[in-house]
């Protein structure tokens, strides 16, 4: 009786025995991980995205580390990439807390150098400063120190600030900026001096109008 000729073995390429017990010779894949963090990285300054390549970044360091994985260098550029961005979305919200601080300052004080009855001129300034410039001073010297601005320089008019009267950064402090402002009877200098009330929020520290500041109701404080 005649054999059924033998079944030839099957070839599974997925085998680990397939090649002699060795895996298929080729390139090595690109680490998913490696090249999400350095495109992750480029997009830090949003902030978290600075985060987010910082630790895919790490990732794809231990994932290329037996270079079972290519993309080790992208992996490594990601991380400082990702610091030098997340340190510039730090610097780029910093400064837009310092405009929104010098935008909500000249209003107030606009408000109140406009508004007729001191009293509510004082409150005007109250809602622009730091809770510690309205713990020094009193009402009764804010409304001495409008009265004395509007005896010597007249009404307020406006806050003349545009390319030819730039507001003048002081040197001995950062964030305090002198604008011009017209009156009735001059054009002077108004000193603004921010400072941190909380983590993202700079109010009024103190104020000048032509030099001349409210008077602490602590004589041995600076407005």
């Amino acid at each position: 009786m005649t054999q059924p000729p033998p079944v030839p073995p099957t070839f599974d390429p997925g085998d680990p025995n397939a090649f002699g017990g060795m895996e298929p010779q080729g390139p090595p894949r690109m680490s998913a991980a490696a090249v999400t963090g350095f495109v992750l990285s480029f997009l830090g300054c949003t902030g978290v995205a600075a985060v987010l390549g910082l630790i895919f970044g790490i990732v794809g360091i231990v994932k290329t580390k037996d270079g079972r994985r290519r993309g080790r260098g992208l992996a490594i550029a990601a991380i400082p990439i990702s610091v030098v961005m997340g340190v510039l979305s730090i610097l780029i919200l910093y400064v837009a807390l310092i405009g929104a601080g010098y935008r909500d300052a000249s209003k107030g004080a606009s408000l109140a150098f406009e508004t007729p009855d001191y009293s509510e001129a004082a409150k005007h300034l109250r809602g622009a400063f730091t809770s510690e410039f309205n713990d020094r001073v009193t009402d009764e010297a804010l409304i001495a120190w409008l009265e004395d601005i509007r005896e010597t320089h007249g009404a307020f008019v406006e806050f003349t600030v545009d390319q030819a009267n730039p507001p003048i950064q002081v040197p001995d402090d950062p964030l305090a900026m002198v604008f011009s402002a017209k009156f009735v009877n001059s054009k002077v200098g108004v000193k603004l001096m921010l400072r941190m009330q909380s983590l993202l929020e700079f109010k009024l520290g103190g104020i000048e109008v032509d030099g001349v500041a409210p008077r602490s109701s602590n004589p041995g404080s600076q407005p």
